[in-house]
């Protein structure tokens, strides 16, 4: 029972800690900002914080691993080879990124850690190259490659676009413009 208990108090600190963390990453680079500001900031002690640790730096790749794995798991649990040109991928990036809304609200629109993309082209990258031996078994695979880059670029702009623009368009309209862009190219305007 003791063990549950000290869980949560656990996952409410670490929560405390982040939340202080991103309203600060929000204000200001992370190479300005001190475990003391970020404490005072959560309202915590520093030994709170170095309990679970070592820096803003080990923070952040906490909190970007999290994410990681989450993205990984969905990823992981989702039948994309089937589900390239239907909506449903689309649908749930977007609500991954809502659930996140706030890291990637920093990482993407503030660039607050520039290797994020490389974190981000290495996660898709293999479910990419199933999608595209199942659509185009016979695809060229430096074509294929270069043509990840940029639609991944293509995805990063989008989402920013939106994240800045104040999310006006709902998950499922996001989704379906990311779709269309993805599927028909050009003529998606029109």
């Amino acid at each position: 029972m003791s063990i549950v208990k000290e869980d949560h108090r656990i996952r409410v600190t670490k929560s405390i800690i982040k939340e202080a963390f991103v309203s600060l990453l929000k204000k200001r680079p992370i190479k300005d900002i001190s475990v003391k500001e970020l404490c005072a900031e959560a309202n915590i002690n520093r030994s709170t914080f170095y309990f679970h640790y070592t820096d803003v730096y080990d923070l952040l790749e906490q909190i970007e691993k999290e994410m990681f794995d989450d993205l990984q798991n969905m990823l992981d649990t989702s039948s994309y080879t089937l589900l390239y040109l239907a909506n449903s991928i689309y649908i749930e990036l977007f609500t991954f990124i809502e659930k996140h809304l706030d890291m990637c609200e920093v990482l993407i629109v503030r660039n607050t850690d520039p290797s994020f993309m490389k974190k981000v082209f290495d996660i898709g990258h293999e479910k990419y190259l199933e999608i595209c031996k199942f659509t185009s078994p016979n695809a060229d695979k430096t074509k294929i490659e270069y043509f990840y880059v940029s639609l991944l670029a293509g995805y990063i702009a989008v989402i920013g676009k939106w994240l800045e623009g104040g999310r006006k368009e709902s998950v499922n309209e996001i989704a379906e413009i990311a779709r269309q862009i993805t599927t028909e190219g050009i003529s998606a305007i029109s």
